[in-house]
C-alpha cells in the first residue's frame, strides 16, 4: 500500500531520491575503466617482462613512511633477482628428482599415477564447483559451545 505523505517536505525527499536514483542507474557503471580482456600472446609478453619488486609486504603501507617505503623497494630490488634465481634452480632440481624417480617405475605404473593424478584432479576441480554452488554451513551450536568450553 501506498503511504500518503504529508507536506511539502516529504514529496521533495521523495522527488529528490527519485532524481539521485535515476542519475546512479544513468552513470557509466565502470565498464570504461575496466581494462579488456588480454589476449593470450599480450599475456605471454607480460611473464617475459622483468619483475617488479615494488611491493610492500602485508600491512606495511600502513605504518611506513615514505622513506621507508623506498628503502624497503631497494632491499627488494637487492634480494628479487637471488630468490628468482634460487625458485628457477628449486624448478630445476625438482624436475631432475621427479624424473630420476619416474625412471624406476615400470610403465604400467606410470600410467596406474598418472590415471590417479588425473582422478585426484577432476575431484579437486568438482569441489570447487561444489564450494561455489552452494553456500557455507552454519556452525553447529554444539561444537561451538565445546570449543568455547575447551577454550576456558
Amino acid at each position: 500500500m501506498a503511504r500518503k505523505l504529508h507536506g511539502v517536505g516529504g514529496v521533495w525527499t521523495v522527488v529528490a531520491s527519485l532524481v539521485i536514483g535515476v542519475a546512479l542507474v544513468a552513470l557509466p557503471s565502470g565498464a570504461q575503466d575496466a581494462p579488456a580482456v588480454k589476449p593470450a600472446a599480450e599475456k605471454a609478453v607480460k611473464k617475459e617482462r622483468k619483475p617488479s619488486y615494488k611491493r610492500l609486504p602485508a600491512n606495511f603501507g600502513k605504518v611506513v613512511d615514505e622513506k621507508q617505503r623506498e628503502q624497503i623497494y631497494g632491499i627488494q630490488e637487492e634480494f628479487g633477482p637471488k630468490i628468482e634465481a634460487l625458485k628457477t634452480q628449486l624448478e630445476t632440481l625438482m624436475k631432475e628428482r621427479d624424473e630420476k624417480i619416474n625412471a624406476l617405475l615400470t610403465p604400467e605404473q606410470l600410467k596406474k599415477i598418472d590415471e590417479m593424478k588425473a582422478e585426484a584432479k577432476g575431484k579437486r576441480s568438482k569441489g570447487k564447483d561444489k564450494a561455489e554452488a552452494k553456500p557455507e554451513k552454519e556452525a553447529k551450536p554444539e561444537k561451538e559451545e565445546k570449543k568455547a568450553e575447551a577454550a576456558k
